[in-house]
C-alpha cells in the first residue's frame, strides 16, 4: 500500500476504520500494515497507538502492549492532557497490576512543572481553616452588628483565585477500554515453526503467553531515535504473498463509498491500481515506530485537585483511581440518592437535571458531583450522558486513605471544594449574573466566608442584619412570628439563595429569623459595601428590589393566613 494515500487527512477516519473492521475478521497483518502507516504519516496519534496497544492485547503480546499505552499516556502527558493519561495507565494496570513506571513519570511530571503541594505557600495561607471555629447549635448564639465577628470568626480574609466554571480542554478522543472476552482469537499470524496453512488456535502459544509481563520503554524496544519499534513481521512470514492489503470485496465496498462522495472515473482508476498494485519487500515488513514524544511545554494547563497534589500523592491517586464506562443516556448519579464521591470526565460529556430541568451540559475535564466532599448526602442534581463517556470516580474513602497517607492533602482537598463550590456560585447565582467574569471576581473579593453549625441563627427577627447573604452551600430556614407568637416556617434557602437583602433596603430591623437546618456555607457582603454595590450597579439593586418585594409579600400573605385561621378557631 502507498504510504502517500495516507497524508491525506480527511481519509483518515475511513482507514481506521477498515483497519477495525479486518481486526474483527481476523485479519492481522492487514490491519497491522495500515497502522504502520498511519503511524509513519501521523506519529503523534494516540488514537492510533490505543489501537495498537488494542491489538497487542488481544494478541496476547502484554508486553508489547504496555509499551505502547504507556507511549500514548506520555504523548497525552506532556500535551497537557494528564486525565486522558491516567485513563490510559488504568488500562496499563489491568494488564500488568505491579506497573508503575509511567504512573512515576506523570507524577513527576505534573509535580516539575507546579511544584509540590506539600511545600506549596498556598497550604500554609489556608492550613488554618481545618482550625476553624463554628458557630454552636445554641439559640443564644446569634449574629448581630456588634458581636458578628465574635460569634463567627471568619476564615483567612482573602479567599484563592476562582478559577473559570468548567477548564477547557481540547477534544481528544479517548478510546473505550473493555476487557476482551476470552474466546478463540483465530488469529492469523505464523510463527516459523508452523507450516504455511496452519492457524494459531492455542492460546498456549508462547507468542501469546499469559505470563506476566515484563514491562517494556522506549529504552528497552529502541528504534531510530529512541524510538519505540515493534516489528511483527516474523509472525507473518509464512503466509501466503496476498495481492494486495484489501481484498477484492473490500476494495468494491470502499469504492462504493467512494462513489457516493462523488468519486470520478479517473480517481476510481487510479484506487483500483493502487489496491491491486503488489507490495514491495518493504512494504511486507511490519515494522511499527513510535517516536519518542517531544520535550512538554515551560507550563501545561492545570488540573484542577491533581495539579495541587504533590508528586507522591498523584501517584498514589492515579494507581487507585477507577475508570467507569458509561453508554448514552446512562444516568450517573440520580438526585436525592445518597453521595459519597464525586466524578471528573475523561471523555464525552454529560447533561445535569435538577427537578426535571435541564441546567447544564459538561464536557471533557469537567467536575461534576464534588459537594460530596464537603457534605456526603442527598444528591442535589441529577447526571445523565449525553454520549459514550469516560468518567473517574473519586470516592470520600479513597479521598480519606489518601489524607492519612499524605496528611497535606487535606488542606488541598478543602481548597479544592471549596473554589468548584465559589465556582459555580459564580456562574449561577442570579446576583453576580450582570457582571463579566473579571468583574464577578471583584464582586467575589469583597464577600467574607462563613461557616454556621447546624442550629444556629444568621439573622434574628427584630435585629439589624449586618449584611447580604449568599447560600454557598447547605440549607437556611426562615421563620416569622405571628400574632400569638408562634414561629412558622415562611421559607427554606438553598444554595444560591440570597437572603438579608429586606433589611438592608428599607432600612428596618429584620422581620424574620434565618437559622441554618444543617450545616452550611455563606457568604457575607457587609453593609457598607452592599450599600457601595447598589450606589454602582443599579441592576443588582432592581435585582435585590425585586426579591425583597416577592419575600415581604409572602411573608404578609402567611401573616393573613395564620390570622384568619386562629379567627376560626375562636369564634
Amino acid at each position: 500500500m502507498k504510504k502517500s494515500r495516507f497524508f491525506k487527512e480527511s481519509k483518515l477516519r475511513k482507514y481506521k476504520d477498515k483497519a477495525a473492521d479486518l481486526i474483527e475478521k481476523g485479519k492481522y497483518e492487514k490491519a497491522l500494515s495500515i497502522y504502520r502507516d498511519i503511524l509513519d504519516a501521523f506519529p503523534n496519534d494516540t488514537t492510533m497507538m490505543l489501537k495498537l496497544g488494542d491489538l497487542c492485547r488481544r494478541m496476547k503480546m502484554f508486553p508489547e502492549a504496555v509499551a505502547v499505552y504507556s507511549a500514548a499516556a506520555e504523548y497525552h502527558a506532556q500535551s497537557g492532557r494528564l486525565l486522558q493519561a491516567i485513563a490510559v495507565c488504568r488500562v496499563i494496570l489491568e494488564i500488568d497490576a505491579s506497573h508503575s513506571e509511567t504512573q512515576r513519570k506523570l507524577a513527576a511530571l505534573y509535580a516539575q512543572k507546579y511544584g509540590s503541594a506539600e511545600h506549596s505557600g498556598v497550604l500554609d495561607v489556608r492550613k488554618e481553616v481545618a482550625k476553624e471555629k463554628v458557630l454552636p447549635a445554641e439559640d443564644e448564639a446569634r449574629l448581630t452588628d456588634a458581636d458578628v465577628e465574635v460569634v463567627i470568626p471568619k476564615r483567612p480574609e482573602k479567599l484563592p483565585p476562582v478559577p473559570r466554571a468548567v477548564p477547557s480542554a481540547p477534544p481528544i478522543p479517548v478510546e473505550v477500554y473493555e476487557e476482551e472476552p476470552e474466546t478463540d482469537l483465530n488469529v492469523t499470524a505464523r510463527v516459523n515453526t508452523l507450516t504455511e496453512n496452519e492457524i494459531i488456535e492455542e492460546e498456549s502459544s508462547d507468542i501469546f503467553s499469559d505470563e506476566p509481563p515484563e514491562t517494556l520503554s522506549f529504552e528497552d524496544l529502541p528504534g531510530d531515535d529512541g524510538a519505540l519499534r515493534l516489528d511483527f513481521t516474523p509472525l507473518f512470514e509464512n503466509d501466503e504473498e496476498p495481492s494486495a492489503v484489501y481484498e477484492q470485496e473490500d476494495l468494491d465496498e470502499y469504492l462504493a463509498e467512494l462513489k457516493a462522495e462523488g468519486l470520478t472515473e479517473e480517481l476510481e482508476a487510479e484506487e483500483r491500481e493502487l489496491y491491486h498494485e503488489p507490495r514491495t519487500a518493504a512494504e511486507r515488513n511490519l515494522i511499527l515506530n513510535i517516536s519518542r514524544p517531544a520535550p512538554p511545554p515551560p507550563v501545561l494547563p492545570p488540573i484542577p485537585l491533581f495539579s495541587s497534589l504533590s508528586e507522591s500523592a498523584l501517584f498514589d491517586l492515579i494507581n487507585d483511581l477507577p475508570l467507569r464506562h458509561f453508554d448514552a443516556l446512562e444516568t450517573v448519579v440520580k438526585q436525592g440518592e445518597h453521595g459519597n464521591s464525586f466524578f471528573v470526565i475523561v471523555s464525552g460529556c454529560v447533561e445535569i437535571f435538577r427537578d426535571g430541568e435541564s441546567l447544564a451540559t459538561l464536557e471533557e475535564g469537567a467536575f461534576f458531583g464534588e459537594m460530596a466532599m464537603l457534605f456526603p448526602g442527598p444528591r442535589h442534581a441529577t447526571v445523565v450522558t449525553a454520549e459514550p463517556c469516560e468518567l473517574f470516580e473519586i470516592s470520600n474513602d479513597q479521598l480519606d486513605t489518601l489524607k492519612k497517607k499524605h496528611p497535606r492533602v487535606a488542606s488541598v482537598l478543602l481548597e479544592f471544594a471549596e473554589e468548584r463550590l465559589l465556582n459555580n456560585l459564580l456562574n449561577t447565582s442570579p446576583l453576580f449574573a450582570p457582571f463579566s467574569a473579571t468583574d464577578r471576581q471583584s464582586l467575589m473579593d469583597k464577600f467574607e466566608p462563613y461557616l454556621v453549625e447546624s442550629g444556629s441563627v444568621v439573622i434574628q427577627e427584630g435585629e439589624y442584619a449586618n449584611g447580604l447573604y449568599v447560600v454557598v452551600i447547605g440549607q437556611i430556614s426562615v421563620t416569622m412570628q405571628v400574632a400569638n407568637g408562634e414561629a412558622v416556617e415562611v421559607e427554606t434557602l438553598n444554595g444560591n439563595d440570597i437572603f438579608g437583602e429586606v433589611g438592608l433596603l428599607t432600612h428596618q430591623r429584620s422581620v424574620a429569623t434565618f437559622t441554618a437546618n444543617k450545616q452550611s456555607r455563606v457568604l457575607l457582603l457587609p453593609r457598607e459595601k452592599f450599600n457601595e454595590l447598589i450606589m454602582t450597579h443599579p441592576q443588582v439593586l432592581e435585582l435585590l428590589a425585586s426579591l425583597s418585594e416577592t419575600r415581604l409579600a409572602a411573608m404578609n400573605d402567611m401573616k393573613e393566613r395564620v390570622y384568619q385561621a386562629h379567627r376560626g378557631v375562636n369564634r
